[in-house]
């Protein structure tokens, strides 16, 4: 203030106060805090029984302290999620890619406190809600979780996990490989690194692998069981799997194929599996040829046929015993060819050398060797070797792969 000329002037003097708030300072974060049992977590597609879930807290913090901050805030959830198509490899499938629905999403009944939106890909949670359930609907299904925060004054963060990361991978992937580290450790997997690994050594053939990858083995496939049911079965990751289709072998024929089926699953330690697969083998089983063949096999020992015969350890009295009993036992003997087919089929399947000179390998040509006399008469039902020994294989060249 002064006086001049008689006149008082009032001057003012304007004073900026600059209060910075925590978070102008910088000295807030939001934190991505998963739920016990993140850990242990892994997707699943069921769409009958309740899928896993997996949850999720957005915590506000002292920058600096790292403790609670009292102060308000609004949280906005992201899935950045895998649209795999069907729920399994073998699963079905939708029209088209773009149809298949999130395979990781916040399920509207789960979380009561926010609104879903985005196709179950985003959550906005209500003032005051701090946590997030995240539900599956695939057996390999990944995401990247991301939370945008709102503290109130209008100042926004990026949430970040404890390792400062912006965004949790789900389920746990420290490799980043979109397999379940989980499911890493509970097989062993030594190649965790490479989703498309196929090396198994188990058993031992002349090529590694059987054909299916690391990530498809975690996210697995349908077989069914004894009784005919659908289930789902993730992979060994480091014993050879086959799939084996049944869909074109009548319920008749059937026991007789699955017995086939495990006595091949026991002389090559290869874990057989039925259902549709793109890998799987076709069982067919062609009747008419089987009893072609017996027929044939007959005539190799009836004396009626054959003058010689390759029946040589038998007098032709025995030789036409035998003929005439299986004569009677036409269809019998049919179905017991018919399953061991399925064992040479298989053998086929491994690229094994055929014809055999090691008479316990299903490719051994028996059916032209004395041993044919006693699978004739009933005496050898070939649900092993001749002689009484164990059906196994006997080359190096066997493989379920094509080399790489």
């Amino acid at each position: 203030m002064s006086a001049r000329g008689g006149l008082i002037q009032m001057r003012s003097i304007v004073v900026l106060l600059a209060i910075a708030s925590p978070a102008m300072a910088g000295e807030l974060e939001a934190v991505i805090v998963p739920a016990k049992g993140y850990d242990l977590f892994l997707p699943e597609g069921d769409p009958i029984k309740q899928p896993p879930t997996v949850g999720v807290s957005i915590a506000l913090r002292d920058a600096a302290t790292h403790q609670p901050s009292p102060r308000h805030f609004k949280a906005t959830l992201t899935l950045d999620t895998s649209h795999l198509p069907g729920a399994c490899v073998n699963g079905p499938r939708a029209r088209s890619q773009a149809a298949e629905p999130a395979d990781l999403y916040f399920d509207p009944g789960k979380n009561p406190r926010g609104r879903v939106g985005d196709a179950g890909t985003t959550l906005a949670l209500a003032d005051g809600g701090t946590r997030a359930t995240i539900s599956s609907r695939d057996w390999g299904g990944f995401a990247t979780l991301h939370a945008h925060v709102v503290v109130d004054g209008g100042v926004a963060l990026d949430a970040v996990t404890a390792t400062g990361d912006l965004g949790l991978p789900i389920p746990k992937d420290d490799n980043a490989n979109h397999v379940a580290d989980y499911w890493e450790v509970l097989g062993n997997v030594r190649r965790a690194t490479d989703p498309d690994a196929d090396d198994e050594v188990s058993p031992p053939l002349a090529i590694p692998g059987d054909g299916i990858g690391l990530a498809d083995e975690y996210r697995g496939f349908f077989e069914d069981d004894a009784q005919g049911k659908r289930v789902h079965v993730r992979l060994n990751p480091n014993q050879r799997d086959v799939f084996v289709s049944l869909a074109l072998v009548p319920a008749t024929d059937r026991r007789r194929v699955l017995a086939a089926l495990a006595t091949w699953g026991t002389i090559t330690n290869a874990e057989v599996h039925l259902g549709e697969a793109p890998t799987a083998l076709a069982v067919k089983l062609d009747r008419p040829a089987a009893r072609t063949a017996v027929t044939a096999m007959i005539c190799v020992v009836d004396p009626a046929c054959t003058a010689a015969g390759v029946a040589q350890g038998l007098d032709p009295a025995q030789r036409k015993l035998r003929a005439d009993w299986a004569k009677k036992h036409v269809d019998d003997l049919a179905d017991r060819y018919l399953a061991f087919v399925v064992l040479r089929d298989l053998g086929r399947v491994l690229h094994a050398r055929e014809p055999s000179a090691e008479p316990t390998c299903p490719m051994h040509a028996w059916e032209t060797d004395p041993t044919v006399a006693d699978f004739i008469g009933g005496v050898w039902d070939l649900t092993g070797a001749p002689g009484g020994k164990a059906w196994r294989w006997c080359d190096d060249q066997m493989r379920l792969r094509e080399p790489p």
